[in-house]
């Protein structure tokens, strides 16, 4: 029921966002993939591969608007840059977890997981979804540890989180743009 009132919430503020097109029904379908991954992962901690190749067949399509656009190079490239920062990021925090652990920090359907979300979210909206899941992961576990839910060894799924990042991102587009522009701001 709660999933479902979720997705619901979803579908309206992607319509509200996108109107309704092509764009926004097959996000709509991205969206429920992903939905359907979170329950697996949180639930079995297995992100199927079908679910991802469905996802990624939707990601894709959603996509294509802002290829054929012709709004420039990085906005066609925008995609392959998402996915390839998204399942950078991932490889690069699994390597660091095997110099330092000596085992994988993530699994690969996670580093799966975010080439399809850095599809769907493009180059700047990857970025932001990765850092808004870790940051919901690290604040969840955080929370768990200090309610003695878990101990700081306890196996903790990141889909989950890293959905949830790629979904704000989807849904509050503007919202998320802006926040990027500040935060580059900042740095420069």
């Amino acid at each position: 029921m709660l999933c479902t009132i979720a997705l619901a919430i979803v579908f309206a503020l992607l319509s509200m966002q996108f109107s309704v097109s092509i764009k926004s029904c097959f996000l709509c379908l991205f969206c429920t993939c992903l939905m359907m991954i979170l329950l697996s992962d949180a639930r079995y901690s297995i992100i199927p591969d079908e679910l991802v190749i469905a996802g990624c067949i939707f990601a894709v399509i959603s996509a294509l608007p802002g290829v054929f656009s012709g709004n420039g190079w990085l906005d066609c490239l925008s995609p392959v840059l998402g996915a390839a920062i998204g399942g950078g990021i991932i490889l690069a925090i699994n390597f660091l977890g095997q110099i330092f652990y000596k085992k994988d920090a993530l699994g690969m359907g996670d580093l799966k997981l975010m080439i399809v979300c850095g599809i769907a979210c493009g180059t700047s909206g990857t970025v932001i979804a990765l850092l808004a899941g870790i940051l919901a992961a690290g604040i969840w576990f955080s929370a768990a540890i200090l309610l003695k839910r878990v101990n700081g060894e306890d196996y903790m799924p990141l889909g989950p989180f890293l959905v949830f990042g790629a979904v704000f991102t989807l849904c509050f587009r503007p919202l998320v743009d802006e926040l990027l522009s500040w935060y580059i701001s900042l740095i420069i």
